[in-house]
């Protein structure tokens, strides 16, 4: 019900001012020891946003090398950390950047098991929920505005997924590194 009494409110207030266009962010490392998981990754990333009407991030050095070296012909911004596993301010100062799009795809390695990482895409968009608003009239007063509710709500639920993505990212180049240390090892 309140999910509904927001969505039914929201309707009557001012849209917030996002750019109506779709970010896509592809998330690899600043390095080569990860057992060919980056370059999977940014190959899935090419076939998949060539034709992509969007703006483009890519998050990792190693990731821009390869797009240059597949000539890619679209724009994007290179973001690199100063390590793989980002801080929380420059999450923040990425997720600034990227929380203006309306839509946001995020290309990134997903840990499956420890010999079996997937390129994946994420939506991290807020999603509309317009199929469950309830036709009833609603009669309360919130403190703070709801529109500040929802505002809240919104970019704090954008940002841990955010921050989930980044934690699933280094999850799996461990278990990349891992496996790589091992077939090294074993050769």
């Amino acid at each position: 019900t309140v999910q509904s009494i927001a969505l039914a409110a929201r309707k009557s207030l001012p849209v917030k001012k996002t750019i109506p266009k779709t970010m896509v962010m592809l998330v690899t490392s600043n390095s080569r020891l990860y057992g060919g998981l980056d370059g999977k990754l940014t190959k899935f990333f090419f076939d998949n946003t060539l034709k992509l009407d969007c703006d483009r991030i890519v998050v990792g050095s190693f990731g821009a090398e390869i797009l240059h070296s597949l000539s890619y012909p679209s724009p994007f911004e290179i973001n690199n950390f100063k390590k793989d596993d980002p801080s929380f301010e420059e999450l923040q100062v990425l997720g600034q950047k990227v929380f203006t799009h309306e839509r946001i795809l995020v290309f990134y390695s997903k840990f499956k098991t420890l010999l079996n990482q997937e390129p994946f895409i994420s939506d991290i968009s807020t999603s509309s929920l317009e199929s469950n608003v309830s036709k009833a009239p609603f009669h309360y007063i919130t403190e703070p505005e709801i529109d500040k509710i929802l505002t809240f709500f919104d970019t704090q639920i954008s940002f841990l997924l955010f921050q989930a993505i980044f934690l699933e990212v280094n999850l799996s180049r461990l278990a990349a590194r891992m496996t790589s240390m091992n077939q090294a090892e074993i050769n």
